[in-house]
């Protein structure tokens, strides 16, 4: 059988133990949870190989911790790790999700050479309003686009580009 990480929260520490779990079938994920994972493969989400599999990493900084709330709760379908408070020199919540094809597919997209990048179907991948959302609360530096995105659809056209300094200052 296979173990998951758990924490393990004991006075002021948090342990790491390995506990043993069925192994089940594949889950299989609604609209709004994949919506919900493409927005964050968007934005600051880690598709990272583990195992067998892929799994998503979720950080964040300790000023969204009610989002990462949000996420973990609206992820559960796949299963999550705890949501683990780290205090680094920049502090951050963090979680895991088991490995799942779905974020495999996803990381095929993301990850072409190792490296995180933009795909040129991004229109085809924006395209509903969860998604766009999720991807905005994750892109907190969009003044870092290398190149304008243009995003077509019959409900909306959006397009976005790069901010310079000058640009963002009040006039």
């Amino acid at each position: 059988m296979p173990s998951q990480l758990i924490s393990v929260e004991s006075g002021d520490v948090t342990e790491q133990r390995h506990r043993t779990i069925p192994r089940e079938g594949v889950v299989s994920l609604d609209r709004s949870t994949r919506d919900i994972l493409m927005g964050t493969a968007l934005g600051d989400g880690y598709l990272e190989p583990h195992g067998k599999g892929v799994r998503l990493q979720v950080v964040h900084s300790v000023r969204y911790r009610s989002y990462v709330e949000w996420k973990w709760k609206q992820l559960q379908v796949i299963g999550c790790s705890p949501i683990h408070y780290c205090s680094a020199a920049y502090p951050f919540w963090r979680f895991v999700t088991k490995i799942h094809p779905y974020l495999s597919e996803l990381r095929a997209v993301f990850y072409r050479h190792g490296k995180k990048s933009v795909p040129e179907n991004i229109g085809e991948l924006l395209r509903t309003p969860l998604t766009l959302a999720v991807w905005f609360t994750e892109a907190r530096q969009l003044s870092q686009l290398v190149s304008p995105w243009v995003v077509t659809d019959l409900r909306y056209k959006l397009i976005i580009t790069p901010v310079t300094t000058e640009d963002a200052s009040p006039r």
